[in-house]
């Protein structure tokens, strides 16, 4: 397991929104969605909006 602080930003992008997760203590750099309207965009990670 890895220490998380997880700041979110919420990033407008298209039609999509998009989350950047910022690490702190951590090496892995992801976030994860079950949705199927998930896009990974660089080191961000879109949301279409339903």
């Amino acid at each position: 397991m890895c220490l998380q602080t997880l700041s979110v930003f919420f990033i407008p992008y298209g039609s999509y929104n998009c989350i950047r997760p910022v690490y702190t203590m951590c090496k892995e750099f992801a976030w994860s969605y079950t949705m199927d309207t998930n896009i990974v965009y660089g080191p961000y990670n879109c949301i279409r909006p339903v």
